[in-house]
């Protein structure tokens, strides 16, 4: 029996309700290849309004939400194998996608955690994992395109 990867998609420091709403729908509907959407340090209006919104959707959909003040916190009690985070720019020693995807099929949990604003992770944060860079696109494509083309990607090599 082929082992699977648990997989937990967290989007941090989020403000925007709409984007939160957005991606919430997207893991919701990868199946049971998320096991649950992680939102680590929720503010302004994502945090007041949209969370009750995607809490409320999940429990609906039976799917798993947890929420932490911090990136650490979520680490501490997921204990993944490895934390990646999707870079905005490249960084030093940053992954490809496809190597991205690649090591992950030897993995027995792992945490994605994708920055919910335009700004990319601070440096601390960079150094509790390992950056992902996303190529080919010219701009920044924004949160919700980032878990899409991850999600994506998962489901299309790690489920063959």
């Amino acid at each position: 029996m082929k082992r699977v990867v648990e997989i937990f998609i967290d989007i941090h420091n989020i403000s925007s309700p709409q984007r939160l709403k957005d991606i919430a729908r997207i893991v919701f509907s990868s199946g049971d290849l998320v096991k649950a959407l992680v939102v680590t340090k929720p503010t302004g209006l994502a945090a007041q309004a949209g969370l009750p919104e995607v809490m409320a959707q999940a429990y609906k959909l039976s799917r798993t939400v947890l929420v932490f003040p911090s990136l650490s916190d979520a680490m501490e009690l997921i204990q993944p194998d490895t934390l990646y985070l999707v870079a905005r720019s490249t960084q030093e020693n940053y992954l490809e996608l496809q190597e991205f995807i690649t090591e992950i099929r030897n993995k027995k949990r792992v945490l994605i955690a994708v920055h919910g604003e335009d700004a990319n992770f601070s440096r601390e944060d960079l150094s509790k994992g390992k950056p992902i860079f996303i190529k080919g696109f010219s701009l920044p494509i924004g949160p919700v395109a980032e878990v899409a083309i991850l999600i994506y990607s998962i489901k299309s090599f790690i489920q063959r």
